[in-house]
């Protein structure tokens, strides 16, 4: 049996790795269904830990029955929505992916042991990092040439407005995965696990890929969950890093500024006028989303039906707000059921923010990332957007054996391991 980091590593755990490895690369996959080779891992993964009896029955602990509570309403609703509307077809897909997201994914990666959980952690940020290394490096190759990257990559590697798309198939899920892991970077950082060098191109490549993602929601999204890391994980700047950002910062500046034009013409406008409607396609799902108000006093207990939306709104598409789309979709039991869920998310990193505040600060930024790009996407049952937060929240949720505490916080970015 493989052993890393003191750890012994079991096949589910192998296979858990690789599909976090393997999570921001949704273009290994057929065109069309969702199912990708991050996908095919979990399931490997949870068919392995079910025949050996491995898997938890209560991986949230004593918070466990109120999330498969929540689940229950949630798809419950859902159900009771489509077959008084004759969509139960459609149910039945959309089920499946948030049961194996929601049911699933927590049993495979809410692991017992600090050395296991790291193990996973490392993996997803390789994943995330080696993904931008490949993008920038095809992009450059290229000479940022649309047609050629069209004809190799196909059209969602890089769109006709130039927002970079990586292997995400879209620019905002893009800019969204990049939030997700800078979090994950600055914890390896602060628990000593990542040398300056690796920490400072990391980072870097996060900012550029959301720089060229142009989106205005990841761009807010960054630098919110930024700040939010310093506070909750209580990070003390060591000097020589300020005098660092300080020295980078001053190069730029010195160097005129440049940012990539449709960042500019997407997000610096909407920032420097302050007028959120210039920040893309803010004002069509603005539209969507009073549609979908105005639709929910017709929703209170029996909604429309799975995938019904698209079908009855003028622009043939489902409202981008999860929240919004639950309600309309599985009527307000399924709005009750799904704010169940992140609640026990967000009250198991409350449980550890005082001893363990570098674990809460992971587990808070991640999900803050979640929640807010729920506002603007759809349904949320894709385990690229579901399997950071349950990783995130190990800690949290640590079963049998709490994880260690990481080491002290203080002066974590000036550390050269």
């Amino acid at each position: 049996m493989l052993t890393i980091g003191g750890a012994r590593m079991t096949w589910p755990r192998l296979l858990a790795a690789g599909a976090l490895f393997f999570l921001p690369y949704m273009f290994l996959r057929p065109a069309s269904l969702l199912f990708t080779v991050s996908d095919a891992l979990f399931v490997l993964a949870g068919i392995i830990l079910i025949l050996g009896r491995g898997a938890p029955v209560s991986p949230f602990g004593a918070l466990t029955p109120y999330w498969y509570a929540g689940v229950a309403v949630m798809l419950g609703a859902l159900l009771i929505s489509s077959i008084a509307h004759g969509s139960e077809g459609r149910w039945l897909s959309v089920a499946a992916q948030y049961a194996f997201s929601l049911l699933a994914l927590p049993a495979i990666l809410l692991v017992s042991d600090r050395a296991r959980w790291l193990f996973l952690v490392r993996a997803f940020v390789a994943g995330v990092v080696i993904m931008e290394i490949l993008t920038f490096g095809i992009l450059y190759y290229y000479d940022w040439d649309y047609e050629a990257l069209r004809g190799k990559f196909g059209p969602e590697f890089l769109t006709g407005m130039r927002r970079v798309t990586g292997f995400l198939g879209g620019a905002n899920l893009h800019s969204a995965i990049l939030c997700m892991a800078l979090p994950f970077v600055f914890y390896l950082r602060g628990s000593g696990l990542m040398s300056r060098l690796v920490f400072a191109v990391s980072v870097g490549l996060i900012c550029a890929g959301v720089f060229y993602s142009a989106s205005f929601t990841g761009f807010v999204t960054l630098i919110l969950i930024a700040g939010l890391f310093l506070i909750v994980g209580r990070v003390r700047i060591s000097p020589q890093f300020a005098a660092g950002v300080a020295a980078i910062a001053f190069a730029y500046i010195a160097a005129g500024a440049p940012v990539p034009g449709v960042f500019e013409k997407r997000v610096g406008g909407a920032i420097q006028d302050l007028d959120l409607e210039e920040a893309g396609t803010f004002t069509d799902r603005l539209e969507l989303i009073k549609e979908a108000w105005a639709k929910a006093d017709e929703s209170m207990l029996v909604g429309i039906g799975v995938d019904r939306y698209r079908t009855l709104n003028e622009l043939q598409t489902p409202v981008h707000n999860s929240y919004m789309l639950l309600w309309v979709e599985g009527g307000f039991p399924a709005l009750i059921g799904w704010v169940t869920l992140l609640l026990i998310l967000g009250f198991g990193a409350l449980l550890i923010r005082r001893e363990r505040p570098l674990d809460a600060a992971v587990g808070f930024c991640v999900l803050a990332v979640f929640v807010i790009f729920s506002f603007t996407s759809a349904h949320m049952y894709a385990r690229v957007w579901v399997a950071p937060v349950i990783l995130a929240l190990g800690p949290a949720f640590a079963r049998a054996q709490q994880l260690q505490p990481m080491r002290n916080t203080q002066g974590w970015v000036g550390r050269d391991n």
